[in-house]
């Protein structure tokens, strides 16, 4: 200090009288263990610390008897003092008791905090697992139906092939067959080619959701078709005088199957145009994806309230007042007016020594 602000007046100011006695013992060169025989009052007030004032305050202590024996009686008490703390293992401050029960206080409310957050968290994950197993079990349900339904289609047909194979034809009932089933062929292959481009004028005013059903089912009638004509056309084989009308037959259903499967290409296209153009939106995943960015949301915002609180609370702490200024303010005071008695008492010295010249 005396290198750094040579030549200012400083103040240091201890709670106690042995932050002013360490120091005093610095500026002499005094064994810090003598500390305590220069014996300063807290709260004492001393102006002109250096080397000299310190050793010669020292050693008129040690001078006088009275001191020394006061200050020996102050050290045996506290020897006492001391040894019956020490003997009592139970006894402790009752601001380090207050404070002990704060700390375990905050512990258990932030030890509590996190159980409620953690049960909380675990509550939103077992919420999405259950939604999930339940959206699987709604797909898995209605896959089987799906498959229920195809299967009873598929039984459906077969048992009506089996029906109309055990009814059987005669001759004449072919002839007939053969003659209907051409003239049908070729009004559908007129009513086709008329239909594709009735399609191509008003495929626009399809709505997309039912385009994939009306096609399906166009797919479906062309191969039940194809059915009937082949077993039309086997059963014609059997008579050796239908030979002729047998082929005829058969051109003509190959020609109705090559523009049937043309006609159904584009058909097929556009399906596939559609289904990449406006892909399968799952309403339940959908939900899903809009609860977890919610649930992320406030997440952050929690966040940032905490941060929010536990800046307030710092700022609360630092502005409260800890009565650091009123001592100051005091301590001050005191000097300014030792300082001013010290003048006064120079002042009359002064008039004094004149008065007596």
């Amino acid at each position: 200090l005396e290198s750094t602000l040579s030549g200012d007046s400083i103040l240091l100011i201890f709670p106690d009288g042995t932050g002013p006695a360490v120091l005093s013992c610095l500026f002499a060169g005094i064994p810090l263990s003598r500390v305590h025989e220069l014996n300063f009052e807290p709260g004492e007030v001393r102006l002109d610390m250096n080397y000299n004032s310190v050793r010669s305050y020292l050693s008129a202590q040690e001078q006088n008897e009275n001191v020394q024996l006061a200050y020996k009686e102050k050290i045996d008490r506290g020897v006492q003092q001391l040894d019956i703390l020490r003997s009592n293992p139970n006894i402790m401050n009752e601001r380090d008791l207050a404070y002990e029960r704060s700390v375990i206080a905050a512990k258990e409310e932030v030890k509590e905090a996190a159980r409620l957050k953690e049960e909380e968290r675990k509550e939103r994950v077992a919420a999405k697992e259950r939604e999930k197993e339940e959206y699987r079990k709604r797909e898995e349900e209605r896959k089987k139906q799906m498959l229920l339904e195809r299967q009873l289609e598929q039984e459906r047909r077969i048992q009506e092939q089996s029906e109309n194979k055990k009814d059987g034809v005669t001759s004449n009932d072919v002839f007939a067959g053969v003659g209907v089933a051409a003239s049908s062929l070729v009004f559908a292959a007129l009513a086709s080619s008329s239909a594709n481009s009735d399609d191509k004028v008003v495929e626009t005013k399809i709505p997309e959701g039912k385009e994939e059903k009306v096609v399906l089912e166009s797919s479906a009638e062309i191969s039940s078709n194809e059915t009937i004509l082949d077993e039309i056309s086997t059963d014609n084989a059997v008579s050796s005088n239908t030979t002729t009308t047998t082929d005829s037959v058969n051109d003509t259903n190959n020609t109705a199957s090559s523009s049937n499967n043309s006609d159904t290409s584009p058909e097929i296209q556009r399906m596939e145009e559609l289904m990449e153009r406006a892909p399968i939106q799952i309403p339940e995943i959908i939900s899903m994806e809009n609860e977890m960015a919610a649930a992320a949301r406030a997440a952050e915002e929690e966040s940032k309230l905490r941060e929010k609180r536990a800046q307030d609370a710092m700022q609360e702490y630092l502005d409260k007042d800890d009565g650091g200024e009123a001592w100051l303010d005091f301590i001050t005071g005191v000097a300014a007016e030792v300082e001013e008695a010290l003048v006064e008492e120079e002042e009359e010295e002064l008039v004094v020594n004149g008065s007596n010249q």
